[in-house]
């Protein structure tokens, strides 16, 4: 739970292009059967980033100022 708190908005941007690229490379024929699987996981990872951003609306407090979900990466050590 801890990861989800300290990269939330980073799950938030990049889950669904990752969700994406995952529906897109699964082996799925082209018939009934694997349009329903293609459905239903969309429905599944729309829900999932659904609840992220759900998490992160409800965390906000309106009464701070200043950046709250702010996430800090050391990009290149030498600088």
């Amino acid at each position: 739970m801890a990861f989800i708190n300290n990269n939330l908005i980073s799950l938030v941007v990049f889950c669904p292009t990752l969700f994406a690229l995952l529906l897109f490379l699964l082996p799925i024929k082209d018939d009934e059967v694997g349009k329903k699987i293609l459905r239903t996981l969309g429905m599944v990872f729309s829900t999932a980033v659904f609840l992220l951003s759900c998490k992160l609306y409800f965390n906000f407090d309106s009464a701070l100022t200043g950046f709250q979900f702010a996430e800090r990466r050391e990009w290149i050590s030498i600088f």
